[in-house]
């Protein structure tokens, strides 16, 4: 199975994404494997059934809303219910600041967390296009003649 480092792809796409790191460090104890991203809004609720940790999480303005409308202990709770999960990394979007809880339990946990100034949707689709290159499975010559073949039609013409 292919894998990224959060690492590679801060190196790879910092400008295009204009991507910031907010926590401490770019180690993750969980690598890139997949190019799918998953929104964590459920998740911070309460309903984990389906939370899928093993893709890149991205937060924006619906989970941040959600997690400034609670008590701090609140905060606590739904990040903690987050990070019981191990994941690869944590992406805000619009250049919004995560509760500064988030960040610690991140950095306590070894989620990097990076943000950019890009609107949710094209960023997701700029992240994917990458992913999506990244992860693709490697070409190979169109040609399904074999050596003696060609040797055959070299000697032939």
């Amino acid at each position: 199975m292919k894998s990224l480092s959060v690492a590679r792809l801060f190196e790879d796409q910092r400008q295009e994404l204009q991507l910031e790191q907010l926590t401490e460090t770019l180690a993750s104890r969980r690598e890139i494997t997949v190019s799918d991203i998953n929104r964590p809004g459920m998740a911070l609720m309460g309903f984990i059934e389906n939370f899928l940790p093993e893709r890149i999480q991205i937060m924006a303005q619906t989970e941040l809303t959600y997690l400034a409308a609670l008590q701090p202990a609140g905060v606590r709770e739904a990040v903690d219910r987050l990070f019981q999960f191990s994941m690869p990394l944590i992406v805000v979007c619009k250049a919004l600041n995560p509760p500064p809880y988030l960040v610690r339990r991140a950095n306590e946990c070894e989620v990097p967390v990076l943000r950019t100034p890009q609107s949710t949707t094209p960023f997701i689709h700029s992240l994917t296009l990458y992913l999506d290159h990244m992860f693709a499975p490697p070409t190979r010559p169109r040609s399904t003649w074999s050596s003696a073949a060609i040797a055959w039609w070299r000697t032939t013409w």
